[in-house]
């Protein structure tokens, strides 16, 4: 907000740029999944979604070599 930072004021050094977009993946999941359950109900009778609310988990992808066999000659 300060008149340094006005991007009219040319001889300021100070200068703001853009960066983005940007997504939210999470926020994203949530959305569509909110949208996915609207769709089930008739336009006619939405569900009330008033409490309703939605959590997300991130699932990472499960390596089968980290995978350990227990061997019977361990003892």
């Amino acid at each position: 907000m300060s008149p340094e930072a006005d991007p009219s004021n040319y001889d300021s050094t100070l200068r703001n740029s853009a960066h983005g977009p940007f997504w939210d993946w999470d926020e994203k999941t949530r959305l569509d999944d909110i949208n996915r359950y609207r769709a089930e109900f008739s336009k006619d009778s939405p569900p009330n979604l008033n409490s309703a609310y939605w959590v997300t988990e991130e699932h990472s992808e499960l390596l089968t070599d980290e995978v350990s066999e227990r061997s019977d000659d361990a003892d």
